[in-house]
């Protein structure tokens, strides 16, 4: 990797060797980033699920907080499908979103030694983009299908719960 330089007896790294340092570290960066848009994006789809996925890949978490988080998260799977459930997209269920997110993000990044506050703004944007699509994504194949709606919730709470865990698991260990 260090070579000597010709003009000076001084060692150096090489192009190659500084690219390759660079390229590492980007690609981890990305991963990472990309990760943590995952989870915000599970967070738009059910807010509770981010947490209990991270806390569930985390092997050196009480499991009084493991057990919190899936009560939690199974909360929100069943009170979802109640009809006086309110829309996602009101304020104060938007703004909880982006938290939950940002939140999300961050600790991500922080367990895999990554930028928390990148971690933490790509989880806020993605459950923003996840709060959005997910409404969509119900309202428009209920009524396109006529198939109710409670049908395309179970189907949106096996996407979150496997795009959290997808988030979780995939790679994050090795970066």
């Amino acid at each position: 990797m260090g070579a000597m330089r010709k003009d000076r007896d001084i060692p150096y790294i090489g192009k190659d060797a500084l690219a390759f340092t660079l390229t590492s570290a980007a690609t981890a960066d990305s991963e990472a980033l990309k990760q943590a848009s995952r989870l915000g994006i599970v967070a738009g789809l059910r807010s509770m699920t981010p947490l209990a996925v991270l806390t569930w890949s985390e092997t050196e978490v009480a499991p009084k907080l493991k057990t919190i988080t899936a009560l939690l998260a199974a909360g929100e799977l069943i009170g979802d499908k109640l009809p006086f459930t309110p829309s996602r997209l009101k304020p104060g269920s938007v703004l909880f979103r982006l938290t939950i997110g940002a939140t999300a993000g961050a600790l991500l990044c922080k367990r895999i030694q990554q930028p928390v506050l990148t971690g933490a703004i790509r989880g806020a944007v993605g459950a923003a983009i996840g709060t959005v699509a997910g409404y969509a994504y119900r309202t428009v194949a209920a009524d396109v299908t006529g198939i109710p709606d409670i049908v395309w919730a179970i189907i949106e709470d096996g996407v979150a719960v496997g795009l959290g865990r997808l988030a979780t698991t995939s790679d994050t260990q090795n970066l």
